[in-house]
């Protein structure tokens, strides 16, 4: 009997264990956790930080941005590399491990605001991650906004001018 039962058991526990028999797809969850903007004369400093929170690594990761600046003069993500085309940025960030993190930092020339101009809250700067196997892509991207300082003698407010 004892012999008998320890077939079973081996053979429950081999069938459980098999790969490939019923056992579930691999998942990421991918996050931003971290974003800023800033800039200094007409140049825009942006960076976006995104977490993955597993269980699995990514599978098919890919990593972009787009902006409203006259141009994107640098791109560099934390790993592997991004191709600049314009105002847009594609990247092959290469495997992210459960609990790793993945940055992108870009640098580019503001549009043209005239000159005077009141200060400017600018949203023109949008990152993103995606993966094949990251069911929920609603915390996947971010758009930075940051404020512009006035240039020339501006008043701020209902009746403000320039």
């Amino acid at each position: 009997m004892k012999t008998i039962t320890g077939i079973v058991v081996g053979l429950f526990f081999f069938i459980t264990m098999a790969p490939g028999h019923g056992s579930a797809q691999a998942q990421a969850n991918l996050r931003v956790t971290s974003y800023s903007g800033s800039s200094s004369g007409s140049t825009a400093y942006y960076s976006v930080t995104f977490i993955n929170d597993g269980p699995d690594a990514t599978e098919s990761l890919s990593m972009g941005a787009s902006s409203g600046l006259s141009s994107i003069t640098s791109a560099n993500p934390s790993q592997g590399s991004c191709t600049i085309s314009g105002n847009s940025v594609t990247c092959d960030p290469g495997t992210l491990e459960c609990g790793a993190t993945l940055s992108l930092y870009v640098q580019g020339q503001l549009p043209s605001f005239g000159s005077p101009h009141p200060q400017i809250y600018f949203c023109g700067f949008s990152a993103g991650v995606s993966a094949s196997n990251d069911p929920d892509t609603s915390d996947n991207s971010q758009t930075v906004c940051m404020w512009i300082p006035a240039v020339g003698n501006c008043q701020v407010g209902p009746h403000g001018t320039c």
